[in-house]
């Protein structure tokens, strides 16, 4: 597998090129000016004003006329440029140097697995391949799923524990709205049942449940932006009609866990651990609020015990056996016993070490942004 490395004339010549680029848009016509259209919403009892809601409508012909003229300005920018074909040319050579471009690798079980693409390929596949070694195998291609006009994208994937099982988020036309299908390992073979308005989803420790969130069915003339209004978390057993789903979380389902609207529910069991775990995650707000209870509670909905959140500054939680972890959005460590949740040891924030690059302490995974030396359990689906 070749890497890509570029040489220093290109990064010379680069600057060069953008001032070139902004000069000469300069001093040719101006692009469309899409026209000011206010639509009000109210958010939380906050009046906000969307001027440009009129181009969510791609189809309309204001947008398509104000996306036509903004691709044509910028096509006779680009081609007026002088030197622009050989630079193109130069810069695909080193783009295309890569043969492949592996992401997301995740282990379960004696397997592990990733996303893959080829350099002719426009889109990453899922593959597996056995953790100690041999040869891979293509899981998922995800090129295939695509049809002229209906492109289909893989927005996520979940192993189950053993790495039997995966589910997958697949979505089309860069929609983002998932429907979940799940596929068995060794024989690649996708099960009857689907999910739709699919939001993440996380296997039971045994792999025979899948727990996964799933936005509102509003029908098809319902408001696009309440579809977030109202998730739920819901279980599904395995080979079971999804109308037999059970909801696990959500607004008005337990006392103990209150969910504001356009908030996020979570709530599963936790491998390595007899208790479970529930979240509440704020939209796009950076922390979240956790609770931990027994297994029974995700079917009574009762007995889950609030232990940190938004207050707290909380962005992550992990159980391991009776071991609670918190992490705290500015990378502390923990450290000292606090008190006991039910038979939950619960760790507080410790002060802060003293890093010598802010922003970047040592021995800690800066992508999942949890504490360094956490157990490997943790609440990955919802950060």
């Amino acid at each position: 597998m070749r890497t890509t490395s570029f040489p220093s004339s290109i990064h010379r010549a680069l600057p060069l090129l953008i001032a070139a680029l902004t000069l000469k848009a300069a001093a040719q016509s101006k692009p469309p000016v899409a026209p000011i259209k206010p639509v009000t919403d109210t958010y939380y009892g906050q009046r906000v004003v969307d001027n440009y809601r009129w181009l969510e409508d791609q189809k309309s012909p204001d947008s398509v006329a104000w996306m036509k003229g903004q691709a044509d300005f910028a096509r006779a920018s680009l081609d007026s440029l002088a030197g622009r074909n050989a630079f193109q040319a130069e810069m695909t050579k080193y783009m295309d140097a890569a043969d492949v471009t592996i992401s997301d690798i995740q282990l379960a079980g004696d397997f592990v697995f990733y996303r893959k693409r080829n350099k002719d390929e426009n889109q990453s596949s899922l593959y597996v391949r056995k953790a100690a070694g041999g040869p891979e195998r293509l899981l998922l291609n995800v090129p295939k799923l695509s049809t002229p006009g209906h492109h289909i994208s893989l927005d996520q994937y979940t192993p189950s524990e053993d790495g039997s099982l995966v589910v997958v988020g697949l979505s089309a036309g860069g929609s983002e709205m998932q429907t979940a299908h799940i596929y068995e390992t060794a024989t690649d073979r996708e099960l009857p049942e689907t999910l739709e308005r699919y939001e993440g989803g996380g296997f039971s420790p045994g792999g025979k449940i899948l727990y996964y969130a799933q936005l509102e069915d509003l029908g098809p003339h319902g408001n696009p932006i309440d579809k977030y209004k109202r998730p739920k978390e819901y279980a599904h057993v395995i080979g079971t009609p999804i109308t037999a789903d059970s909801v696990i979380l959500g607004q008005g389902v337990s006392a103990d866990v209150p969910v504001p609207d356009y908030n996020f529910p979570f709530a599963f069991p936790v491998p390595n651990s007899k208790h479970a775990l529930a979240v509440i995650a704020p939209g796009v707000e950076t922390f979240r609020e956790f609770y931990v209870g027994e297994p029974s509670a995700l079917a009574t909905h009762t007995g889950w015990t609030h232990v940190g959140g938004v207050k707290d500054k909380i962005t992550d939680a992990a159980l391991e056996g009776d071991d609670l972890y918190l992490a705290p959005s500015d990378h502390v460590v923990w450290s000292g016993l606090l008190r006991r949740v039910g038979s939950v040891r619960y760790r507080h924030v410790g002060e802060p070490t003293p890093y010598p690059y802010p922003g970047t302490p040592p021995d800690v995974d800066t992508e999942d942004r949890a504490p360094a030396r956490t157990p490997t359990a943790r609440c990955a689906r919802f950060c």
